[in-house]
């Protein structure tokens, strides 16, 4: 179910049972923008990572994408931001 978040908020992304690694998170507007890619480097299986909206960005429903450094999707997941 999508996360509702404002955008003066910041979006607070859960790693669960992640294994420690280098890995891309993305957020990906409905129309294909990509409006934030970023790595994250994993030191525990139970971190966080924020990122930090911008108030440019159209409300809506973004899709934010997780990748290992394999290149695999692990995690895609809608994000609500009104």
């Amino acid at each position: 179910s999508p996360n509702p978040v404002s955008t003066s908020q910041t979006l607070t992304i859960g790693f669960k049972n992640t294994k420690p690694g280098l890995y891309q998170i993305r957020l990906i507007s409905s129309s294909g923008q990509l409006f934030y890619s970023f790595q994250k480097q994993l030191s525990a299986s139970s971190e966080t990572a924020q990122i930090h909206l911008n108030k440019n960005m159209n409300p809506g429903t973004y899709l934010l994408q997780i990748i290992d450094e394999r290149n695999k999707m692990i995690q895609t997941s809608k994000v609500m931001i009104h």
